[in-house]
């Protein structure tokens, strides 16, 4: 079957069309995040998708020592302390690209500046939580999602990467 490029580009468009506008009628934004006040959805989750946008390194050390009350389930809440702000471990890069079959690109002009620094937390439940997703709240910082992952001994670990 040959299609023409006027044809392809038509139901292209159609297509495109029929993706992003059952979006933008559910009030969803393609372009940018949900931004506004927490809302309590039918189920007692929050209804607005969280980010930690503008919380930076600074701003997690002046809570260390302080709680969290975690969302571990829709009726059970647990408390997690902040142990440690701390900086990730170095990346040891390697130079040789003649090893490689594919050589990589050459880096931009200007990098993008980032902050790299991972949350500890310790918690004592009967339950250890497992690696995901979960609405964490404090009394200073309010509420946002956090994605942890389970150390040893019921420690829990989150890496922030955020671009500046």
């Amino acid at each position: 079957m040959s299609v023409s490029r006027r044809q392809f580009l038509q139901r292209g468009g159609i297509l495109a069309a029929g993706a992003v506008l059952p979006l933008k009628l559910f009030g969803a934004s393609v372009d940018q995040p949900a931004k506004g006040p927490i809302t309590t959805g039918t189920k007692g989750q929050p209804s607005v998708p969280l980010s930690l946008p503008q919380w930076n390194q600074q701003f997690f050390r002046n809570s260390v020592g302080s709680e969290f009350s975690v969302q571990q389930s829709a009726k059970n809440k647990v408390w997690l302390k902040l142990l440690s702000v701390a900086e990730p471990p170095a990346v040891a890069h390697s130079n040789n690209s003649a090893s490689m079959s594919v050589h990589p690109p050459k880096p931009p002009s200007a990098a993008p500046q980032t902050e790299n620094y991972l949350l500890q937390f310790y918690g004592t439940t009967a339950k250890p939580l497992t690696q995901g997703t979960y609405l964490f709240e404090h009394e200073k910082i309010g509420q946002f999602y956090l994605f942890i992952v389970p150390d040893s001994n019921q420690t829990y670990t989150a890496v922030i990467n955020r671009l500046l």
